[in-house]
């Protein structure tokens, strides 16, 4: 298992997650030559997924890219739900 965890802080969504999207292509597609048996997961805080990755177009996108996705709390640091497409 490899995990990019991003924590949103620009005043875009959409700017930086286009930015995170791209990453986060880069790595799976390198990783799928290199380290097959690895999985990768993008890891958010619970508040950024509630607010931006529940939105029809953003779960779009991760569908269509199979991003898998950590949830954690920032307070707890624990992680919540993993969700693997």
């Amino acid at each position: 298992m490899a995990v990019e965890v991003k924590s949103f802080i620009l005043p875009s969504f959409a700017y930086e997650f286009h930015a995170v999207l791209g990453q986060y292509l880069n790595y799976q597609t390198f990783m799928e030559i290199q380290e097959p048996d690895r999985t990768l997961y993008l890891a958010v805080a619970r508040n950024i997924y509630d607010k931006f990755f529940v939105d029809e177009a953003t779960q779009l996108i991760v569908d269509k890219f199979k991003i898998n996705l950590i949830i954690f709390d920032t307070q707890t640091k624990m992680v919540e739900t993993w969700i693997l497409k």
